[in-house]
């Protein structure tokens, strides 16, 4: 690879390095290309993130001067570079699934929003709601009183137009 070819390299990894509230340092030592394709698929379906392979050296260059870098005694040997941006919690779910099905990607280490973070850690991460998880339960939860509300609000015509009929079938009964 030429030096331009690298540099630009190193942009990118700078511009994901400075996005992601999230970055996972991945081992994939000995997974076929198969393997790594079906693993981005799944991550870019769960949310929006980057799986990227890259040189040790590129990515130290890439994160010097950025919390990144207290990653650097970890940067040794084949290396994926998880970033996600948005929601931590759904990428890190699909990589930890991936786990199972995958016996030789491992997790090594991360930093979430500036603090490293070690396997056992990410792996808690990824037993937490994501994001759509969380918004769904706050709709719930925002939902139930005016649920409760509307159905009390119907229960008055509701029983009024019970009692009418009970009043109705009474008076019915003493006409006969």
């Amino acid at each position: 690879m030429d030096r331009q070819g690298k540099e630009q390299i190193v942009q990118m990894l700078t511009e994901k390095a400075s996005q992601a509230q999230l970055l996972i340092l991945v081992d994939y030592c000995g997974m076929s290309v198969g393997q790594m394709n079906k693993l981005r698929s799944e991550l870019r379906k769960s949310a929006k993130c980057d799986l990227i392979i890259a040189k040790n050296t590129l990515a130290r260059r890439a994160f010097a001067g950025t919390d990144l870098l207290k990653l650097d005694e970890q940067m040794v040997g084949t290396n994926a570079y998880l970033f996600a941006y948005e929601d931590p919690v759904s990428p890190t779910k699909v990589l930890v699934d991936s786990l199972k099905g995958m016996p030789k990607l491992e997790i090594k280490v991360g930093v979430f929003n500036g603090d490293v973070i070690n396997k056992g850690q990410i792996e808690q991460l990824a037993k937490m709601p994501s994001k759509t998880e969380l918004q769904g339960m706050l709709a719930g939860v925002l939902n139930a009183p005016i649920r409760n509300c509307a159905s009390a609000l119907a229960a008055i015509p509701r029983g009024l137009a019970t009692a009418l009929a009970a009043l109705r079938d009474q008076r019915e009964k003493e006409a006969a």
